[in-house]
C-alpha cells in the first residue's frame, strides 16, 4: 500500500537535510566515521570489483526474462544505480549489472514477480566507506534509498536470496541527497526528484547493501500467491497464452509490453441478435444493441449482431503479468470462473465488443476465491469491467483503472461498470470515470465489500450501490461530478436494502455532487451497521488519495501507454 514515503519521493514533499561535516578539502583517502557529507573525487585509480565469493565475485552476467524495456530512468519500472566507485546489483540472486565508473548511474529496466524480492547492491571504494544511491522503480510506489535499506561489510550466506534473513545487519547511513555533497551528482542518467539520499557503511573497502520488496495483496485477498516461485515463462503467442493460463500446474505467465490482438477472425466469429435500444431521456440520438437474457423479450425487430470476443479460461494457481509499462490484451476476456489463487498484474484489457451491451467482461469471477487483481486498466467492455458472482470470496482489487469512456453507449458512459453478487472483497487505491453507476454495484446479503483510497469521477447515476442485504465499508474516497455517491436498494429477488456505513469515515464529496439516496429518495450519508474486516489497513486521506490514485492506477500505474485498437 502506499506510504507517505512515496509520496514524498514523488515530490508531494521535498525532504532535504543539509548535516554538518567535514571539509571540502578533506581527500576521498580520508574517512571520519559518523561524517555527514561524501567527497566524490574521483580515484586515482579505476576501481576494480572484488573477486571474493563473498562480494559475488564468482556471479555471471545472465540475460532475465524480467530484465526488458526499451525506456531510460524515471520512464518505467527499474532500478536505477549509482556508486561510489563500483558495484554489481543483484535482485533475487540474479547479477544484473555491474559498473566500475565511479558515479556513472546505470539503470536496469525491470518487472518485479508478486511475493518477496531481495535487491542487493555490492559497492566497493577504492579508498574510504563505500556510497550507494539508488531507487527501485515499482508500480505502486519508488523505493528510494534511504535508512530502510540495510548493510553489512563482512556478508556471509546467501544475502542476495528473497529469503535471507539480514535483521542482524545495521541499517546504512543517511549520508545526504547529491545536492547535499558538492561533487556528487552522479547526472541526467540518475532520475531525479526521487528522494533517494547517498547510503554509506560504517567501514571502508566493500559492502553489500540490501532492500526487501514486497509485492502482496492486503485485505480479503491477502496470501493469494499465484503461481508463487514457479519458473516465469513468456508467451508468444494467443495460443501460447491460452494454453499456460488453462494447464493444471502452476504457473507464472508473462506478456511483452504493448499491444496484443487476441480476437476471434471472421472464420470463428459468432452471430447472435441484439435488441436495438434508443438512449432515454432524448440525451442522444444513439441507439444502443443489447443483447437480452433468454426471458426478456425486445419490443421490436431485433438486429444481427457479430461477436468476436475471446474467452481465455485461467486455472488455478496463476500468474499472469504484463512486463513493463504494460501489456494489453485487446478484445479478450480472462475467464477465472470459480479457479482458486490466481493474480493478474499490470495489464490492459480493452475493445472486448465495444459496440455491444452484455457481451463479455473484462475479467469474469463465477465463485472464484483467492484472487488479486492489481493495476490493471479497463477500456471499451460490453459488459462488466470486473463482474464477480456466485460466491467468489476473498478478493483484492487493487490499483484499478475502470474507464467508461466509450462512443458506442449512451452519453458516451459505461453503463454497466462492476457488479459483485455474494461475494467478500477489498477493493482499494481504484479509479471509475465516466461510467454511468454500478461503481461499484455490491448485492446478496452475503456479500462484505471493503472500500477505501478510491476515486470515483464524472458518474452520471449512482456510485457505491448496495442491494438485497449486502454490506458495505466505505472510507476515504473521493467523489467528484456523481450524481448520487452512496445508493441502498432492493433487488428482482427481495425488497431489503443493501446496508453501507460510510459516516464520519473521510470520504470526501468534491464539486457537483448530488444527495445519497435510500432506494427513491434523497438521504443523509449512510452510517449503517456493518462487518467490520480482521485484517490491518492504513488509509490515506481521501485528498491525497485522489492525487495517488490519478496518477497511479492501471496498467503501467504513471508510465503507462496509451491505449490504441489496431
Amino acid at each position: 500500500m502506499a506510504s507517505r514515503q512515496w509520496r514524498q519521493a514523488w515530490g508531494v514533499v521535498a525532504l532535504s537535510a543539509v548535516l554538518a561535516g567535514c571539509g571540502t578539502d578533506v581527500a576521498q583517502t580520508a574517512y571520519y566515521p559518523g561524517a555527514a557529507l561524501l567527497d566524490c573525487t574521483p580515484p586515482a585509480s579505476a576501481p576494480e570489483l572484488p573477486t571474493d565469493p563473498r562480494f559475488g565475485g564468482d556471479a555471471k552476467l545472465t540475460p532475465w526474462v524480467l530484465q526488458t524495456g526499451e525506456y531510460g530512468a524515471g520512464q518505467g519500472p527499474g532500478i536505477n544505480v549509482a556508486a561510489r566507485d563500483g558495484f554489481r546489483l543483484f535482485v533475487n540472486d540474479r547479477l544484473l549489472a555491474t559498473g566500475t565508473a565511479s558515479l556513472e548511474p546505470a539503470f536496469v529496466p525491470l518487472t518485479l514477480l508478486p511475493g518477496d524480492n531481495a535487491i542487493a547492491v555490492v559497492v566497493m571504494a577504492v579508498d574510504g566507506p563505500p556510497a550507494l544511491l539508488a531507487v527501485v522503480d515499482e508500480l505502486e510506489r519508488p523505493y528510494p534509498s534511504d535508512v530502510a535499506w540495510r548493510v553489512s561489510s563482512n556478508p556471509s550466506g546467501s544475502w542476495a536470496s528473497a529469503t535471507y534473513d539480514d535483521s542482524s545487519w545495521e541499517p546504512a547511513t543517511d549520508r545526504g541527497s547529491p545536492d547535499d555533497n558538492p561533487g556528487c551528482d552522479p547526472g541526467a542518467g540518475f532520475v531525479r526528484g526521487s528522494g533517494a539520499v547517498w547510503l554509506g557503511a560504517s567501514s571502508a573497502g566493500t559492502a553489500v547493501f540490501r532492500l526487501k520488496v514486497p509485492i502482496a495483496p492486503l485485505g480479503f485477498g491477502a496470501g493469494t500467491t499465484g503461481g508463487g516461485n514457479a519458473e516465469p515463462v513468456l508467451v508468444a503467442t494467443t495460443e501460447e497464452l491460452e494454453d499456460a493460463l488453462k494447464a493444471d500446474s502452476a504457473g507464472v505467465v508473462l506478456l511483452a509490453e504493448g499491444l496484443r490482438d487476441v480476437r476471434r477472425d471472421a472464420d470463428d466469429e459468432t452471430h447472435t441478435q441484439a435488441c436495438p435500444t434508443p438512449c432515454p431521456n432524448g440525451s442522444t440520438t444513439l441507439t444502443t444493441k443489447n443483447l437480452l437474457p433468454d426471458d426478456e423479450t425486445c419490443p421490436v425487430a431485433t438486429v444481427d449482431a457479430v461477436r468476436n470476443e475471446r474467452r481465455i479460461k485461467v486455472g488455478s494457481n496463476k500468474t499472469l503479468v504484463g512486463l513493463g509499462r504494460g501489456a494489453q490484451i485487446y478484445g479478450g476476456t480472462l475467464d477465472i470462473d470459480d479457479s482458486k489463487n490466481v493474480i493478474f498484474r499490470n495489464l490492459a484489457l480493452f475493445g472486448v465488443n465495444p459496440d455491444l451491451i452484455e457481451a463479455g467482461d473484462g475479467v469474469t469471477i463465477d465463485g472464484g476465491e483467492s484472487i488479486w487483481l492489481d493495476h490493471l486498466t479497463f477500456k471499451a467492455i460490453s459488459d462488466g469491467f470486473v463482474d464477480a458472482t456466485t460466491g467468489a470470496k476473498n478478493l483484492t482489487l487493487s490499483w484499478l483503472r475502470n474507464d467508461g469512456e466509450n462512443s458506442f453507449a449512451c452519453d458516451g458512459r459505461h453503463p454497466r461498470a462492476n457488479e459483485l453478487a455474494e461475494t467478500t472483497a477489498t477493493i482499494h487505491h481504484t479509479l471509475w470515470q465516466r461510467v454511468n453507476g454500478r461503481a461499484p454495484l455490491v448485492t446478496r446479503s452475503s456479500s462484505r465489500v471493503h472500500l477505501f483510497d478510491n476515486v470515483v469521477s464524472d458518474d452520471s447515476d449512482y456510485a457505491v450501490g448496495a442491494a438485497c442485504g449486502a454490506q458495505i465499508l466505505l472510507e476515504t474516497t473521493a467523489f467528484e461530478r456523481v450524481a448520487t455517491p452512496t445508493g441502498k436498494y432492493g433487488c428482482a429477488e427481495s425488497s431489503e436494502l443493501g446496508l453501507i456505513r460510510a459516516a464520519g469515515l473521510g470520504n470526501l464529496y468534491g464539486t457537483n455532487v448530488g444527495p445519497h439516496r435510500v432506494d427513491k429518495d434523497d438521504g443523509p450519508e449512510p452510517d449503517d451497521s456493518v462487518f467490520l474486516p480482521t485484517y490491518t489497513w492504513t488509509p490515506e486521506p481521501a485528498d491525497e488519495a485522489r492525487f495517488l490514485v490519478t496518477e497511479g492506477a492501471g496498467a503501467g500505474s504513471r508510465w503507462a501507454l496509451p491505449l490504441v485498437a489496431p
